[in-house]
């Protein structure tokens, strides 16, 4: 029953409009982490610079820098409606360990300029992003979060 600009008019003169309203509900998007992030083993030359992991997961970082073991991209799998549009975005993170924490930021991802997801409702998509280490960072294991978002 089409309602719109149907008026009625209650006691006491006043008048109200009824109106159709609608809503589209879409199911909750969960995130799981496939890989975790790894920017293997970086042997660093005293000097404080920026390790970059590729989305591709390539290591790559200052003169005097260098990569070994088994770098990783942070690998990701979002569900939630079929067929939908989505943006991806980031919150900084540090790693912690033996010495000052290195901070994570400049977060970049392979799902392209507009991910969406699939018929299925599903988004794999891989994460590389920016470890800065400090000047005389001590050497030991690491480790830390970020944040992945992912909204309709």
């Amino acid at each position: 029953m089409n309602n719109e600009g149907f008026h009625e008019t209650c006691g006491g003169g006043c008048r109200h409009a009824r109106h159709c309203g609608d809503a589209s509900i879409q199911q909750a998007i969960s995130i799981t982490e496939d890989t975790q992030m790894d920017f293997g083993t970086v042997a660093v030359d005293g000097s404080g610079g920026t390790v970059t992991i590729s989305a591709a997961g390539a290591v790559s970082g200052p003169a005097g820098y260098t990569f070994s073991g088994s770098p990783a991209a942070g690998a990701f799998t979002a569900s939630g409606d079929a067929s939908t549009a989505v943006t991806i975005s980031f919150t900084a993170g540090s790693l912690t360990g033996p010495g000052t924490a290195m901070t994570l930021n400049n977060f970049t991802h392979d799902a392209g300029g507009s991910p969406t997801t699939d018929g299925t409702g599903d988004l794999a998509f891989n994460v590389g992003g920016d470890l800065v280490v400090n000047a005389a960072q001590a050497s030991g294991a690491y480790t830390g979060t970020y944040t992945v978002t992912v909204n309709y």
